[in-house]
């Protein structure tokens, strides 16, 4: 359907930034409050090497991991967790 509206295409043009500013604070939430860096755990994706790219490719693209299981997000985030305690308990 063409929009012929001024007022319709001018709030559907700020609904779609007020959208696009909504979906950054949701990827900076994740993103940037984690325990560990993301960039530096292993993850296997259709274009990811690393889990905080398979993340990225999620949200952007709906890219699931290869298992095609969302969980697999949470597991991989959870072991490097576990890992980092180790090491700061046993030191590095």
């Amino acid at each position: 359907m063409a929009i012929i509206d001024r007022n319709l295409f001018l709030s559907t043009l700020k609904d779609a930034r007020s959208r696009a500013i909504l979906l950054e604070r949701l990827k900076s939430s994740i993103l940037d409050n984690t325990a560990v860096d993301l960039e530096t755990v292993p993850f296997a994706g259709t274009n990811s090497t690393n889990l905080d790219e398979a993340i990225q490719c999620y949200i952007d693209y709906g890219e699931l991991p290869l298992s095609g299981k969302l969980e697999d997000f949470w597991k991989a985030y959870e072991q490097a967790l576990q890992l980092d305690n180790l090491e700061e308990e046993y030191g590095k």
